[in-house]
C-alpha cells in the first residue's frame, strides 16, 4: 500500500492506531458474542411476553413472573456457530480496516453481512411463519455500531502515490507540433 496521510506529525501515531485497533477488535468481539440479535414478544389480555436473544444468553420476561436471565444450551450454542462466522468475518475485516489493511469500503459491506443472516432469517420467519403479530424484530446492534464506528472513528486512509497525477501521453500519439525537430548539423552520411 502506500504512505499514509497524517493530521498531525506529534507523538508515535502508530501505537495509537495500534491501540485504536485493538480497542474496536474487543469491542466488536464483545458485541459479537452478547450483543443482542433478535427479539419476540406479543400480548394477551393485560399481560405480555417479551424474549429477547443474544449468541449466548436469553432473557424472558413476561408479566406473571420475574424476569429470568439464562445462557443458552450447548446445542443451542452448537446452531448459531454458521450465525457466529458472519459475524467474526464482520469483526475480522473491521478490525483490518484499523490497522490500515484494507478500505472502509469492505468494512461497511461485512457490517452489514454480520446482522444479514439474522435480518433475513428473521424476516422470513415473520413473513412465512406466522410469526407477525407482537413484537418480532431483529436487533442488528452489532451492525449499527459498527457502521457508526466506521463513520466516527475513520482511520487514516492509504494514499496511493499515483492518484491524481496525468496520465502520460503515449510517444505514438504525441503531436507532432510538441516536438522540436532541430536540423542536424552534421552532414555525414553514417
Amino acid at each position: 500500500m502506500g504512505a499514509f496521510e497524517r493530521q498531525t506529525d506529534l507523538g508515535n501515531n502508530n501505537v495509537i492506531d495500534s491501540k485504536r485497533a485493538q480497542i474496536v477488535a474487543v469491542l466488536m468481539v464483545l458485541l459479537a458474542f452478547f450483543a443482542p440479535v433478535l427479539t419476540s414478544g406479543y400480548s394477551y389480555g393485560y399481560s405480555f411476553y417479551l424474549m429477547i436473544t443474544a449468541m449466548t444468553w436469553s432473557v424472558y420476561i413476561d408479566g406473571v413472573s420475574p424476569i429470568r436471565f439464562e445462557f443458552l444450551p450447548s446445542y443451542a450454542l452448537l446452531g448459531m456457530i454458521p450465525f457466529l462466522m458472519f459475524r467474526a468475518g464482520s469483526v475480522y475485516l473491521i478490525t483490518r480496516y484499523y490497522q490500515g489493511k484494507t478500505t472502509k469500503g469492505r468494512a461497511r459491506i461485512a457490517a452489514f453481512i454480520g446482522d444479514a443472516p439474522f435480518i433475513i432469517v428473521y424476516s422470513f420467519l415473520i413473513t412465512f411463519g406466522g410469526l407477525g403479530i407482537g413484537l418480532n424484530f431483529p436487533l442488528p446492534i452489532m451492525m449499527l455500531v459498527g457502521l457508526l464506528l466506521l463513520w466516527r472513528f475513520p482511520a487514516y486512509e492509504a494514499t496511493v502515490p499515483w492518484e491524481g497525477m496525468r496520465d502520460p501521453v503515449p510517444w505514438w500519439e504525441e503531436e507532432k507540433q510538441d516536438k522540436k525537430i532541430e536540423p542536424s548539423a552534421d552532414n555525414q552520411p553514417w
